[in-house]
């Protein structure tokens, strides 16, 4: 959890984010956060982690018209990587990487490259993410 926290306060490309629940005990821990980047697209990030039981959802809404979301909810058992896996609006992919920070990062590559972002842009590169 601290490295997500680390990787937003210094990212060059984080406007602003919010820390909307933070919680720490002796076998836990919880964040939800949302960051907002310069470009105005947004993560909504929330990862349970315990000793027994991990639960994350890192949604991406790039705009109007992209959302981008990882999670591990128990469904779409018919997905290689299953419970993992990731919405690309409507259609759901198997998804190789499940590490927070790691997906920020791609996301701030994406940002970066400053190429058009489409639907098939992203799913190409998301199937490099691991």
């Amino acid at each position: 959890m601290q490295k997500i926290l680390k990787f937003v306060e210094k990212s060059l490309l984080v406007k602003d984010f919010k820390v909307h629940d933070f919680k720490t005990g002796k076998e836990f821990a919880y964040i939800k956060l949302e960051i907002l980047f310069k470009d105005s697209s947004k993560v909504h990030l929330r990862e349970f982690v315990s000793s027994t039981q991990r639960k994350y959802s890192f949604h991406w809404i790039v705009d109007t018209r992209i959302e981008i979301r990882w999670d591990n909810s128990p469904h779409h058992k018919s997905i290689t990587t299953y419970p993992h896996h990731v919405h690309v609006n409507q259609d759901v992919y198997p998804s190789e990487c499940s590490d927070p920070v790691k997906i920020l990062r791609w996301i701030e590559s994406l940002l970066i490259s400053k190429e058009e972002l489409t639907p098939e842009i992203i799913l190409h590169e998301i199937r490099k993410l691991r």
